[in-house]
């Protein structure tokens, strides 16, 4: 079950947190440009930040974009758990994009692995490889995998890549 949505990302409550009380003491000191600054960097972080709901297709066997952005590429890469090659696709999200990534398909994670990296921006090619990064491997409950992978970057990236692969064994047994 998921939970309420409050419309921000907890991630931003903080930068936002402490954008608006500046915003507020620069205006309670008369400090009218400092305040307006701040207060233009509180609605910046708040936009960024945001979490719209998203109404989810209900059909069997299709995978939605995990995030908001813009396509650039679609090619052939090793998934980083398996080592098997899958297409990939990759999306650019810039900073006006929601920045919330989100599962393209219900299922079970099974593996979960942790590249650490540095933080080039995501228009750079070397971003895709250098960035940190995040791989998970789901699994929906027909036995279908696909994995995904979230890239840290700046002013903000995902790449995501994904292919239905043969049902585990243990799928197999249940049909």
């Amino acid at each position: 079950m998921r939970k309420g949505n409050i419309g921000v990302a907890p991630e931003g409550l903080p930068f936002l947190f402490l954008l608006a009380l500046t915003a507020l003491a620069f205006a309670a000191l008369r400090f009218w440009p400092l305040a307006l600054v701040f207060l233009v960097l509180t609605w910046f972080s708040g936009h960024f930040f945001r979490d719209p709901e998203r109404v989810v297709p209900s059909e069997d066997d299709i995978a939605v974009s995990p995030a908001d952005g813009r396509v650039i590429r679609v090619e052939p890469k090793a998934d980083p758990i398996t080592g098997e090659v899958r297409p990939c696709i990759s999306i650019f999200m810039n900073v006006f994009n929601v920045h919330v990534n989100r599962s393209p398909v219900a299922g079970r994670v099974e593996a979960i692995r942790y590249f650490p990296g540095k933080f080039f921006n995501a228009a750079l090619d070397k971003a895709s490889t250098d960035n940190e990064r995040c791989a998970y491997l789901v699994r929906d409950d027909g036995g279908h995998g696909l994995w995904c992978r979230w890239r840290g970057s700046s002013p903000g990236g995902s790449s995501a890549a994904w292919k239905r692969a043969t049902p585990s064994p243990a799928a197999n047994a249940t049909a």
